[in-house]
């Protein structure tokens, strides 16, 4: 009864150390089948090795978990191995070789931690720099802008000044082209003895219409604010005595002056061009005068000349 039970246990003990069954689970295991056999009979050899063979097996477990790195495991079952009274200088030199593994490993995670923290420093490096390049772009593209918009804005204010100006210019030609034009002197009863005030206005604005001015007559003119000012000017005083009469005959061009400050030829300024005649002459002769106007816009047709905007 007593051999057959050892025997019975030491053939399940094989079965579960082939199995790995060492020290688990709880309902059946290798070290327990051993352990029990011993107790029913301590000095069975084969119960003995078999503690020595888990002992055994222990340490190859140990080592497989060093070398995979699974030192919770590895230390487990050096423990284990111990407990069961293992070699110590073996137990002794896998404890070594745990201790450098880690150390190793720890040397491994510091510098991989270390690497890592470089990489992370690296890009956060190039993340800066890239941010950098960016603000630079965008600021180069609003420098751009700027420029962009101040050329077109100088462009616009250019050709806004040079509208100015050429209105300007232009205006300044149509004042040039313009002549305001007033007869002085001619009295209505003037024309009883010859002298035809219509005439010679109708001979003084076809002249300078054929130079290329634009006549304006002075009563029309009154509202303006500055005009080139043609002043066709006649005084004829007769002597009752002799029924001769004496006469003053001229033309006088102003420019830029007032035509309100003008009225019948009345200006402090000079004028700048200027040419008159004087005589006397019988009632008959009188419409001779209107010659003396023809001859005079002759003159000024020559010395002004067909060019308006030159004056």
């Amino acid at each position: 009864m007593r051999r057959t039970k050892i025997a019975r246990l030491l053939k399940q003990a094989a079965a579960d150390l082939k199995a790995n069954r060492l020290a688990t689970p709880s309902a059946g295991n290798a070290l327990s089948r051993y352990k029990e056999v011993l107790n029913v009979d301590p000095e069975n050899d084969e119960a003995a090795r078999g503690i020595v063979n888990i002992a055994a097996r222990y340490i190859d477990l140990a080592r497989s978990a060093i070398t995979n790195r699974e030192f919770g495991s590895a230390r487990d079952y050096i423990a284990r191995a111990r407990s069961l009274h293992a070699s110590s200088g073996a137990l002794n030199q896998l404890s070594g070789q745990l201790s450098q593994a880690e150390a190793t490993l720890a040397e491994e995670n510091s510098a991989r931690t270390l690497e890592q923290e470089q990489q992370r420093e690296e890009q956060e490096r190039f993340r800066i720099e890239l941010e950098r390049e960016r603000e630079s772009a965008a600021i180069e593209k609003r420098r751009r802008q700027e420029l962009k918009a101040k050329r077109l804005f100088e462009l616009e204010q250019n050709k806004q000044h040079q509208g100015e100006q050429q209105a300007v210019v232009e205006k300044q030609a149509m004042d040039r082209s313009t002549i305001v034009v007033e007869f002085d002197g001619f009295d209505a009863q003037l024309e009883v003895y010859g002298l035809n005030a219509s005439e010679v206005r109708a001979d003084t604005e076809s002249r300078l219409l054929g130079l290329g001015y634009k006549v304006v007559p002075h009563h029309l003119a009154s509202g303006s604010t500055v005009a080139r000012l043609l002043v066709v000017r006649f005084r004829a005083n007769l002597n009752s005595a002799s029924g001769v009469f004496s006469y003053a005959a001229s033309l006088s061009l102003y420019n830029q002056v007032p035509p309100a400050a003008n009225s019948v030829g009345n200006s402090s300024q000079r004028p700048m061009w200027d040419k008159g005649t004087t005589g006397v002459a019988v009632q008959t002769q009188l419409r001779r005068v209107r010659e003396e106007y023809k001859r005079t816009m002759t003159i000024f047709a020559k010395e002004i000349g067909n060019a308006p905007g030159r004056l």
